[in-house]
């Protein structure tokens, strides 16, 4: 299981943090006027240390700075030291934790004729500015020559002690291959809204093939590549995932449907039982994995009875604790909301339970001993708080387990509050195709131990993810999207990204879709169905340029 992204909890500034923490980056993307060499296509980051796979350099940051891309205008705004050039600036970070400062990364190489040292030289600061404090330390070896370029946001702070700390830490030899993770990747471009660019990184990343690795990679891909379940490379690997399994598990559903009558077999049959179940209840817990879209189709066809029932909370284990209030104010989810819920289902989701009038709590906890014991914790403060809140639960995978060796989420919770939670797993079971939907009580389920039936209920969801889904076909209309603009792109795979216009214009790159798709770039005219309204479609090749950002207006068909 991937775990949710986190804030990690900052170490002491003047440490070099080594370790591979998890930071909310500022992502490298590429852009065909930033840079006039391809270098830094190859960056990498593991938290707070640096490399570069094609030039062989590696360099130790601290923990309290966010990276960025190669910026001109950053460049061209501070005083030009010792012919720097744009052309060789690889990355840029700013500081969050005093001393406050900008940073500038430079990669060159000497020319034949001039002087290059056979050992690591280190030259600084060969450029102080008394008045502004602007720093620049140089490092060379061998013809390679990396200069760091410091600039204090106030002109009173010294910085000589990081760059000195920094340009000593540069290294001209790297063993990325025993450092860098899938993990490292991910949590590097989880900024970035193009998965095509961000898979690319994945498949260009000088990290061994082990068994360990692959697992890993599929996860974060099979995490990506749920942005459009269209596309015929996830169906790919989900289905190879899913092959053992569903084997193992199709003649023991197929044994509990026909022995069973009674089971509900269509989706509306599984939302009205669901409702009559939860009528009385005060917590209705439901599981999602997280590659899986359609699990948040079925949470979102629950919103509604639930809500006709009295559920006022909706409890949401992906949603970011420290940006809950703006998202309850806001009514719509931004990147900072969480990472799962970027997926434009999820944010449908989202933005749905808000509309219907939820409360949306964020429960999840990272920085504890026990992650299951404190996520318990955090649920039953909402009872605590408000007595009569009936309070639906979305978390992931095994949380909702209600007895297990392990003790999860769910046990603690009925421990701490004495309430016995209706807990509906839609993750442990598949393998039936022939319906939308199948719902049955657990103990139907044969003594398997490969099947964990610590739950009430279990339910195969085998729906399939689309915008009717979600909206009233009144509320949609066939859209089609002019890319003739495009025709001198060469063949290539692009990435096609349809916001809210309102929240486009707002948020920008902060923004969330409501649907994702991964075309060909020899496509004249992409068709699409589409709520009626405004929308920002943009449109991005593998290198992340953007090829098309346009508004358009979607308008009811029969009119």
């Amino acid at each position: 299981m991937i775990k949710n992204i986190y804030y990690s909890q900052i170490r002491p500034r003047r440490t070099i943090i080594i370790s591979k923490i998890f930071l909310l980056l500022f992502v490298l993307a590429l852009f065909s006027c930033s840079t006039g060499n391809n270098y830094y296509k190859y960056n990498y980051f593991s938290g707070s240390k640096f490399y570069n796979d094609s030039l062989n350099i590696s360099a130790k940051l601290f923990g309290d700075m966010k990276f960025g891309q190669p910026d001109r205008k950053t460049f061209r705004s501070f005083k030009k030291a010792e012919n720097l050039k744009y052309r060789n600036l690889l990355f840029t970070a700013t500081t969050f934790i005093e001393p406050f400062y900008d940073l500038m990364f430079f990669y060159d190489e000497v020319h034949s004729g001039q002087n290059s040292s056979t050992s690591d030289e280190i030259i600084g600061p060969i450029f102080h500015d008394s008045i502004t404090q602007n720093v620049l330390f140089r490092k060379s070896v061998n013809g390679k020559s990396v200069s760091i370029y410091l600039i204090p946001r106030n002109a009173k702070s010294s910085v000589i002690e990081d760059a000195q700390q920094i340009i000593e830490n540069v290294k001209f030899e790297i063993s990325v291959k025993d450092d860098l993770t899938y993990s490292d990747v991910f949590n590097s471009y989880m900024g970035v809204s193009n998965i095509l660019y961000v898979i690319d990184k994945f498949d260009t990343a000088p990290i061994p093939n082990t068994k360990q690795s692959e697992w890993m990679k599929f996860q974060y891909l099979a995490t990506l590549l749920a942005n459009d379940t269209s596309y015929p490379t996830y169906s790919e690997i989900i289905t190879k995932f899913e092959k053992n399994r569903e084997e193992h598990l199709k003649p023991i559903i197929s044994d509990i449907i026909q022995e069973n009558p009674d089971v509900e077999k269509t989706l509306e049959g599984t939302i009205q039982k669901i409702k009559f179940l939860a009528k009385e209840e005060k917590v209705v817990m439901l599981n999602e994995m997280h590659w899986l879209p359609k699990n948040r189709i079925l949470a979102t066809e629950l919103l509604k009875p639930l809500k006709e029932n009295g559920y006022n909370f909706l409890a949401v284990e992906a949603v970011n604790k420290d940006f809950i209030e703006g998202l309850n104010n806001r009514k719509f989810p931004t990147k900072n909301t969480g990472y799962y819920a970027r997926e434009p289902f999820f944010g449908l989701f989202i933005r749905k339970a808000l509309e219907m009038g939820y409360t949306i709590v964020a429960y999840d906890e990272f920085e504890t001993d026990n992650r299951e014991k404190a996520q318990a914790i955090s649920l039953s403060k909402i009872i605590e708080n408000d007595p009569s809140a009936k309070v639906f639960v979305y978390a992931g995978i095994d949380h909702i387990l209600e007895n297990n060796a392990n003790k999860r989420m769910a046990q603690y919770f009925k421990e701490i509050t004495d309430i016995d939670p209706l807990t509906i797993d839609q993750v442990e079971l598949g393998g039936s195709e022939e319906n939308e939907t199948v719902f049955f009580p657990s103990g139907l389920v044969p003594k398997d131990k490969n099947i964990n039936s610590g739950v009430d209920y279990f339910l195969i969801n085998n729906l399939k993810p689309s915008l009717n889904m979600v909206f009233k076909n009144s509320k949609l209309s066939n859209f089609k999207i002019d890319l003739s603009e495009l025709k001198n792109i060469q063949k290539e795979e692009l990435y096609a990204s349809i916001f809210i216009l309102s929240e486009y214009e707002k948020y920008k790159s902060q923004a969330i879709p409501i649907l994702n798709k991964i075309i060909k770039s020899e496509v004249k005219e992409l068709s699409l169905l589409l709520p009626i309204g405004n929308f920002q479609v943009k449109v991005w090749n593998e290198n992340n340029d953007v090829l098309l950002s346009r508004q358009i207006e979607v308008v009811n068909e029969n009119h």
